[in-house]
């Protein structure tokens, strides 16, 4: 993955982002459904930052994280075949920090 912006790796295994960091990859799309599945948490809960996940165009979400536990959450979508860009951004104004367990494309 592409990263843009302040980052903290944790582990070795997490990505952790702040206010204006973004992450982003190129995934090429052979079927018309596609599940995004991301994994994260916060270590800043009270101040629940922002992700925001995207495919190409369309936005798929755009979500307060809460939990200092890492939680899956999934993002089905449509999309025309080829290569479309995935990318998960904290917006510039979202306070705390997201931490990244785990992303994958799945097409069922």
């Amino acid at each position: 993955m592409r990263v843009a912006g302040g980052t903290v790796t944790g582990d070795g295994h997490t990505l952790c982002l702040v206010a204006g960091t973004s992450v982003e990859a190129t995934v090429y799309i052979h079927r018309s459904t596609v599940a995004i599945i991301v994994s994260a948490f916060t270590p800043t809960p009270d101040a629940m930052p922002s992700l925001v996940v995207r495919l190409g165009s369309l936005t798929l979400d755009s979500s307060r994280i809460r939990s200092t536990r890492a939680e899956a959450s999934v993002h089905r979508t449509r999309m025309a075949r080829g290569e479309q860009v995935l990318q998960l951004r904290v917006p510039e104004d979202s306070a705390g920090a997201v931490c990244l367990n785990e992303v994958a494309v799945t097409q069922p």
